[in-house]
């Protein structure tokens, strides 16, 4: 029979379930006056042992509720987060860490405003460096001017406001010292320009490793962790703070120092450690666990650890609410919970596993990646089953790599040359670790993309399992004598039944989805700044791309946009990629998404270009064997009673000297009485000859603007001859064309279309029924 779970573990679960609900509550008055008297019975609660049962969760639930409201409400009225979007800002402050070249550094915030009319403003932001512009010694006290830019947010849930936005500095003064500077961000750029030294082409990951900085990591190296299921190695934990504890507890015997002294200094050095890099939620977890497992043993209270970790997340909640959205926090916490409750049963079930230590490597792996995946999944979008096989020789090489790169650095602080020789042998440890991730990567069905709708299956496959089992049992309790089976049968009936249950609603699952939208066409424009990306989804289900937006050094449409709307809708394949023509803001998310889907054929207008950037989308499409077709006037298909029918380019205009836009594709999507038109980047004049081909018939509901609202495009011949009802237009906030051209907006406005911009309402899906009726929906 299992124990009931510590009156501590049972308020934390109370009070983060509160805490979440609160976050999303859009009212923080009521919350904020009654806190006080919320909170009071978990106190009792945790000071009265005869305390508890349902009424104390209870009681822990409301005062998470009341904190989580008083913290959105503080989130949504915090300086940075009511910056206005695109604002030219004067920024006082200082940087804590040494900036990579096109990545984002924390800046500490002293003042910020317009030039010269700043106002005091605590706390961090994000900015990012133009590549002309030099970076003063981190903890410098600064004054700088840039662009703010906010991110938009889309959905309930409240932002950080350290990630409001990102500040885009266009130059910068460093001022007079006024006193000493920032002596942690000092130490943190000391010890960053020590790696860059010492370890070259490995600096970016040996700087995640022991400094939890991230932002000179490449996408390739991020993703490749990411889909071999060792992303938490790149993150500070358990690990790190052990090894702090461990080095100054060894050195400390070595000094005879008294247990009590050595353990202070322990627990000293790891919680200066963890306050250094600033304190991650996973690393001050650890640093907590760590701290109350050296005072139970001192007091000589042998603490449960269920309850050690419940305690550390009250503590991290009751000074950052907001960090139970944290993924980090929430991985942290989930896996750690999961190795204590299940690794005693996988280890169990794992009995015949030989050696003992590969034994326990993957009972371990396995209750961690049981608990930790959902989460994964929802958080990111994908699994990565491969994990549990590549954790075995991974987390050993991790284990070696950090300290090894730790004493490299120890070294090369006083004696550069030995330490580059001892960087040199860590660096053999790091790139094992990171061919490990590239093999594990690389395995077919190692890794999948899975969406909100998949975890809500496979979470309500386990409910079924588990009531079924449990209503199997309870039946074969109530068997007479005669008829009762052996309790290995039973058990074995048991698991049998659940089984059975889950595969049940795993079978049925896909159907009901498919019943959720059957019949109906959707037309989602996706918020990918200064360019296009559209998606499509036929009556049955099935997906066309149209464009996958811009990519640039530092931000590709296709990767952080397309992509995971894709993923979270959960598309399998796509039948369809439709370029409308070659420039960069339309074609350069198409590597990301080829490289992430079975497609079926790219179309485009088959003009050569010979840019770098369409060359490489030629080679990536020919290296995933996929059909590509010209989109010309005069091509139709029809996908599940939908037809799309391409106007042009023209034969006329096929000429690779043109501008890419004189033969940009247009198309017309029609489903029953319902129909839209795609002009791309097309000109007027492609709009004038479609027009006199179609002798003006050509009445639709949906135009998607040309040109992003360019003055080039949307006459006023195509808006009276289409006489549409609604006007997209994909086009990127302040962007420096000016797009939309005033005019054309005015245009759209005297024949009364109802225009939706992606800039100002974020992602916008329009729902086609199919008697032709349809309802739009925005992001914002």
């Amino acid at each position: 029979m299992s124990r009931p779970l510590p009156r501590l573990v049972q308020v934390t679960c109370g009070v983060a379930v509160g805490l979440v609900l609160g976050l999303r509550s859009p009212a923080a008055v009521v919350p904020l006056l009654l806190a006080p008297a919320i909170a009071a019975p978990v106190g009792v609660l945790l000071l009265v042992p005869a305390a508890g049962g349902r009424a104390g969760v209870v009681a822990a639930a409301a005062a998470g509720w009341a904190l989580g409201a008083v913290a959105a409400r503080d989130a949504a009225l915090d300086c940075r987060t009511r910056l206005p979007d695109g604002a030219l800002l004067e920024v006082h402050g200082a940087l804590e860490a040494r900036p990579w070249p096109g990545a984002a550094v924390p800046l500490r915030l002293d003042s910020v405003g317009a030039p010269g009319a700043g106002r005091r403003c605590a706390g961090t932001i994000r900015a990012k460096l133009r590549a002309d512009v030099p970076a003063p010694p981190a903890g410098t006290e600064l004054v700088a001017w840039g662009r703010w830019w906010a991110f938009q947010r889309e959905g309930g849930w409240p932002r950080p406001p350290a990630w409001a936005g990102t500040l885009s500095v266009d130059s910068l003064r460093a001022l007079p010292a006024r006193g000493a500077a920032d002596p942690i961000a000092r130490w943190r750029a000391g010890v960053q320009a020590l790696i860059r030294r010492l370890f070259g082409r490995r600096a970016a990951l040996v700087e995640s490793l022991i400094l939890a900085q991230q932002a000179g990591l490449d996408d390739e190296v991020r993703e490749r962790f990411a889909s071999s299921g060792l992303s938490h190695i790149l993150a500070i934990s358990g690990l790190h703070v052990g090894l702090v504890a461990g080095v100054v507890l060894l050195l400390a015997r070595l000094a005879r120092l008294p247990a009590l002294s050595a353990e202070a200094a322990a627990a000293a050095a790891a919680t200066a450690y963890v306050l250094l890099l600033g304190a991650p939620p996973p690393a001050a977890r650890s640093a907590l666990q760590l701290l109350l497992l050296l005072a139970s043993r001192r007091l000589q209270r042998p603490a449960d650890p269920l309850a050690l970790l419940a305690a550390g997340a009250l503590a991290i909640l009751a000074a950052s609410p907001l960090a139970a959205l944290d993924a980090g926090f929430q991985l942290s916490f989930a896996g750690v919970a999961g190795i204590v409750v299940l690794r005693p049963r996988c280890m169990a079930g794992l009995a015949r596993v030989r050696p003992k230590w590969l034994r326990e490597a993957l009972a371990t792996g396995a209750a961690a990646t049981a608990v930790t995946t959902p989460i994964a999944a929802l958080q990111f979008g994908r699994i990565a089953p491969i994990g549990l096989l590549a954790n075995v020789p991974a987390v050993p090489l991790g284990g070696l790599a950090v300290p090894a790169a730790a004493l490299a650095l120890a070294v090369g602080a006083v004696a550069p040359a030995p330490g580059r020789f001892l960087a040199d042998g860590a660096g053999v440890l790091l790139d094992a670790l990171d061919r490990v991730a590239q093999i594990a990567a690389a395995v077919p069905g190692g890794h999948a993309a899975v969406s909100p709708d998949d975890v809500l299956a496979w979470a309500l496959a386990g409910a079924a399992a588990v009531l079924a089992a449990r209503g199997f049992a309870g039946r074969a309790r109530l068997a007479p004598p005669g008829h009762a089976r052996s309790p290995v049968r039973a058990g074995r009936a048991r698991v049998w039944v659940g089984a059975g249950a889950a595969a049940a609603v795993l079978v049925v699952w896909p159907a009901l989805l498919g019943l959720r939208g059957a019949g109906m066409v959707e037309i989602v424009a996706l918020d990918v700044g200064q360019g296009d990306g559209l998606v499509i989804r036929s009556p049955a289900g099935r997906w066309l791309v149209v464009d996958a937006g811009p990519r640039s050094d530092d931000f590709d449409a296709g990767r952080a946009r397309v992509v995971p709307f894709l993923r979270s809708r959960g598309v399998r394949r796509i039948e369809a990629l439709i370029l409308t023509h070659p420039h960069a803001d339309h074609i350069g998310g198409a590597q990301a998404v080829l490289d992430a889907f079975p497609v079926g054929a790219v179309l485009d207008p088959a003009v050569p270009n010979g840019t770098p950037l369409y060359l490489a989308t030629l080679d990536d499409a020919r290296r995933h064997g996929i059909r590509w077709l010209a989109a010309r006037d005069g091509r139709r298909f029809e996908l599940d009673g939908m037809t799309i029918e391409f106007l042009a380019p023209a034969p006329g205009v096929l000429d690779d000297r043109l501008d890419p836009n004189d033969f940009s594709t247009a198309f017309l999507l029609r489903y029953g009485h319902f129909s839209a038109l795609f002009m791309g980047d097309a000109p007027v004049a492609t709009e004038e000859r479609i027009l006199a081909q179609r002798q003006g018939a050509i009445r639709v509901v949906v135009l998607k603007v040309g040109h992003h609202g360019s003055r080039t495009a949307t006459s006023e011949a195509l808006l009276e001859a289409t006489a549409p009802r609604l006007a997209l237009v994909s086009v990127g906030r302040r962007n420096r064309f000016g797009h939309p051209a005033p005019e054309v907006m005015a245009r759209l406005a005297r024949h009364g279309i109802r225009t939706l911009r992606t800039d100002l309402r974020g992602m916008v899906r329009v729902m086609v029924r199919p008697d032709g009726g349809w309802r739009v929906e925005t992001g914002r």
